[in-house]
């Protein structure tokens, strides 16, 4: 296979620039950038340095003529509720009259959430199945949660089965989503 010239043109332009940047970085002085902090103290703070409470007069955050009432009133993000309902499938065909639908809602703080996911077929104004899952998530780091919970599965032509539910749930890298989930049941 012959590449064409033009083709060729700016990947050969986006090669010399990046080793003329490289040429050009290499010959900088970095000499002068030492981030020298010489003059500042390290270890135990000297014998008459002063109290860092001293100018409160024994006011605390929650006590004192300044205090606010009612709940603490500093809280640290981790510490919010939050929610979301995320729709992966949602469809409608008019001819056939039937629904899809795959969604997924969560509510709670950054460490413990309350999932439900749900999906299934809706026919003719009738619920031909259906799956929800009812989970506890507890974050495992900082791009996965770890779910425990119970699967309701419910079908017009059969038995509704419940299961146990146990799966992780997170970010991998490269922003790959993974929804993984054991169930057990008899």
């Amino acid at each position: 296979m012959r590449l064409k010239p033009m083709k060729c043109l700016p990947a050969l332009a986006l090669a010399f620039s990046y080793l003329q940047a490289n040429y050009v970085l290499a010959e900088m002085d970095h000499g002068a950038q030492t981030h020298d902090m010489g003059q500042m103290q390290g270890g135990s703070a000297p014998p008459d340095a002063r109290d860092p409470h001293a100018y409160s007069g024994g006011y605390t955050l929650t006590e004192g003529p300044y205090a606010l009432p009612g709940p603490r009133q500093l809280t640290l993000a981790d510490e919010h509720a939050f929610w979301a309902v995320l729709g992966d499938r949602i469809e409608y065909q008019k001819d056939s009259e039937t629904t899809v639908y795959d969604l997924q809602a969560w509510y709670g703080t950054t460490y413990d959430r309350l999932v439900i996911k749900a999906g299934g077929d809706i026919a003719d104004d009738t619920l031909e199945e259906s799956s929800t899952d009812l989970l506890w998530g507890r974050a495992l780091n900082g791009y996965f949660d770890t779910q425990v919970g119970i699967r309701l599965d419910q079908s017009s032509e059969g038995q509704n089965r419940q299961w146990l539910a146990l799966g992780v749930q997170g970010l991998a890298p490269y922003w790959f989503e993974l929804d993984i989930t054991a169930y057990i049941g008899d």
